[in-house]
């Protein structure tokens, strides 16, 4: 990947990623809610995230399909966890809080967010980048 592949990656993931916890989070309240703290449709975490699966990929290319799953899994769900951190010591602000799921570790990741990581993880991949960007 080239540096401008790099920046418009993590730009238009960091939107899709802004639409879909949108999505979630409407869908969780019964009322239009939007992710993310910033003024923009931009959420940084799913741009990361999407970089991270990017740049790893190429490594674990050539296992089978359950294999990355379970890779990226844990992968991303301690990426979210540590983003969780970041965010609380940086802008003193908890952005999310996944205490009500019943597998999670300090409501900063939960089993349910690390394997919708792995999943997104894997249309990534497979889908959207080569829809976008003609490779994975």
């Amino acid at each position: 990947m080239n540096l401008t592949e790099i920046i418009l990656s993590f730009l238009l993931y960091g939107i899709l990623g802004w639409v879909l916890d949108s999505l979630k989070r409407s869908w969780d309240d019964r009322r239009w809610t939007t992710g993310g703290f910033t003024f923009l449709p931009f959420a940084p975490i799913y741009g990361f995230g999407a970089l991270i699966v990017l740049f790893l990929h190429p490594v674990i290319a050539a296992w089978p399909l359950l294999f990355q799953f379970v890779f990226f899994a844990p992968v991303l769900g301690a990426f979210e966890y540590l983003g969780g951190i970041y965010c609380e010591i940086v802008f003193h602000k908890k952005l999310w809080d996944y205490s009500k799921y019943k597998i999670n570790i300090h409501g900063r990741t939960s089993l349910f967010h690390a394997v919708s990581w792995g999943v997104l993880a894997l249309l990534l991949i497979y889908f959207m980048h080569p829809l976008f960007f003609g490779s994975a």
